[in-house]
């Protein structure tokens, strides 16, 4: 009716572009209004939600689905929810740039709008804080910025260079630059939510969403370390169980994305892990706390995200009032870097950032020019990866692989005596990699070797059932001087190449004949290891495989190969002195086994 009425009257519709709202949902919506009406809508203005990650994507893709269908398609340009005029201008640019720069977007109408608190100008259009500045701005010459390689020096700073010109070559001066790096693979960051607790609010909880509750769908891969509520000037954190240390008593899950509580990556205590594809959903709430109506309030939080994660999950202040009264959203991405601002200080348009340094990892380096009220602002955007070539750990030798030391005079067998050592390396990409370690952590391994393998830090020999000790005697090198400290009855190694008996006589400290050791109690064997605290091996050598030249240096483990050691008696020696009998070393049936020398770290 309206148009018969009015035939060049346009009817268009403006539709959200919100997390619930997929483009394949508005074309569905404009062919159903076609064949309702009997004709297409002549335009469609679409609102972005700017807070979700891939709003430029989904916007490119909206607009495609309209124009396949003959409708003219575009973006409400705005600057959101800003606190300030300078600062919704700015978002406004910063949402224009994304959109047609960064992603190709076209659009086939220019909407201005604010259904915000900013800006509270329209006029001047000479100031670019006002409605009109912005408007006057965007008609304004394109600017252009070329980056050379970027330069990343072997400490990690970088060197920038580039140039700022317009789109017809005029070389911009004096324009401001701004640089900001964001981590790509989840570096570790602490992100903050400011704000008042809404009226009528006694209670909040803290609440993580992922692929729920209008949080993605896409993959969530993140760390969270710790949560913090504080309020008015007081630092009590008011959220229970902030670092997780009871476990998720407190941290409830629903949904099917996993969840695990695992040892923190940086620093003590636990962190929480959760992973999810774009098909699994995961909501987390915290028990209640208490809130002061009208107070402000500082939210915190100490997390990884990567990138591919981001506009996945957020967390929240949730404010209650028996029910949900109001809920304050931080969404989960990686934060920006910030590495300054400077000015070009040639007419020519040139500019150079030097001495700019980054931790490790890789980096989607952004360089934004402000622009100016003659100059439409722009970005230029690259990837880099910051490395160091030399890198000093307190870990030691067990880098450069233990396995093939073994035997050789860098080895060793005693966890507390690991050689500090300095290491070359290049770092690479790890999924969540350790930021921090504090000497407390050691991979060792088991390692096949022929010979005798002594006790992690000096402990005793664990028993076993099975094994029989096939040995030749040590021979005076590799004695050295035990023999001295140890000549007395209860030795237990023989002459030959037999089982193990007894020390009676030596001449020359070579044994002349054995004696079988006397049987240790108890005589009634049960079906498990001797105790090894009890009868301990009759000598630190033993009488298994000859040893090596450099006996105390031997690849460690973590633990024994089949049985682990007894408790270890109180106030025990590094190496103890020897009881006066030997445990029971010859091949005697139902009694205790002959003891032999097997690598155990004790805890």
């Amino acid at each position: 009716m309206v148009k018969a009425a009015e035939p060049a009257m346009l009817i268009g519709d403006t539709e959200p572009l919100w997390s619930d709202v997929s483009p394949a949902d508005l074309g569905a919506w404009f062919d159903a209004y076609r064949q309702a009406s009997g004709a297409p809508f002549d335009f469609v203005h679409l609102d972005a939600d700017w807070t979700l990650g891939d709003w430029p994507d989904r916007a490119v893709a909206a607009t495609a689905q309209a124009r396949t269908r003959g409708i003219a398609a575009t973006l409400i340009y705005n600057g959101g929810a800003a606190r300030s005029d300078s600062e919704w201008n700015e978002l406004a640019r910063a949402h224009i740039d994304a959109y047609e720069s960064r992603t190709g977007g076209e659009p086939d109408h220019l909407v201005f709008q604010s259904w915000m608190d900013h800006p509270d100008r329209v006029l001047p259009d000479s100031d670019p804080t006002t409605f009109t500045g912005l408007i006057r701005q965007y008609f304004a010459p394109r600017s252009v910025i070329a980056l050379d390689p970027v330069q990343v020096d072997a400490d990690g700073r970088l060197r920038i260079f580039g140039s700022l010109r317009t789109a017809g070559g005029d070389s911009i001066a004096a324009g401001t630059i701004g640089l900001t790096a964001t981590p790509i693979d989840g570096a570790y960051q602490v992100s903050g939510l400011n704000g008042r607790v809404p009226a009528g609010a006694t209670t909040a909880v803290i609440g993580l969403r992922a692929n729920i509750e209008e949080a993605g769908p896409g993959p969530v891969h993140l760390s969270l370390y710790e949560l913090s509520y504080t309020q008015g000037t007081s630092r009590r954190n008011r959220v229970p169980d902030p670092r997780f240390a009871g476990g998720l008593a407190r941290w409830p899950p629903d949904g099917s994305a996993r969840i695990r509580i695992l040892a923190s990556d940086h620093g003590s205590g636990r962190m929480l892990r959760i992973d999810a594809t774009s098909k699994q959903s995961l909501l987390i709430t915290s028990a209640e706390f208490a809130v002061t109506a009208g107070a402000a309030y500082r939210f915190s939080a100490a997390i990884r995200v990567p990138a591919s994660s981001a506009g996945n999950a957020y967390l929240a202040v949730i404010f209650l009032k028996g029910t949900e009264i109001a809920r304050e959203r931080m969404e989960l991405s990686p934060r920006p870097i910030t590495l300054g601002r400077f000015t070009t200080t040639t007419v020519s348009g040139p500019f150079v950032a030097d001495g700019l340094k980054l931790e490790p990892g890789r980096y989607r380096l952004r360089v934004r020019y402000f622009g100016d009220i003659d100059h439409w602002p722009s970005t230029a955007e690259t990837s880099i990866t910051v490395n160091l070539s030399r890198v000093r750990y307190t870990v030691g030798a067990a880098l450069l692989h233990p396995e093939s030391q073994v035997g050789d005079a860098r080895g060793g067998d005693r966890a507390d005596q690991v050689d500090l050592g300095e290491a070359v390396c290049r770092y690479v990409e790890e999924a969540l990699a350790v930021a921090e370690q504090d000497r407390d952590e050691i991979d060792q391994h088991f390692v096949d070797e022929a010979g005798g393998q002594v006790l992690l830090s000096g402990i005793r020999a664990a028993s076993e059932r099975h094994i029989l000790a096939a040995r030749r005697t040590p021979g005076l090198v590799e004695r050295r001087l035990d023999p001295v400290g140890h000549e007395r009855e209860g030795v237990a190694s023989l002459e030959l190449e037999r089982l193990t008996g007894v020390m009676g006589e030596h001449e020359h400290r070579m044994m002349e004949r054995g004696v079988v050791a006397p049987p240790a109690v108890p005589r009634l064997v049960l079906p498990r290891s001797g105790s090894a605290a009890e009868h301990v091996a009759a000598h630190d050598r033993g009488a298994d495989v000859r040893l090596g030249l450099r006996y105390d240096l031997r690849a460690g483990v973590d633990f024994a190969a089949v049985q682990p050691l007894w408790p270890a008696p109180h106030r025990q020696g590094i190496h103890p002195f020897m009881q006066a009998l030997a445990a029971d070393a010859e091949r005697v049936i139902d009694t205790l086994v002959r003891a032999r020398h097997e690598p155990v770290e004790r805890h």
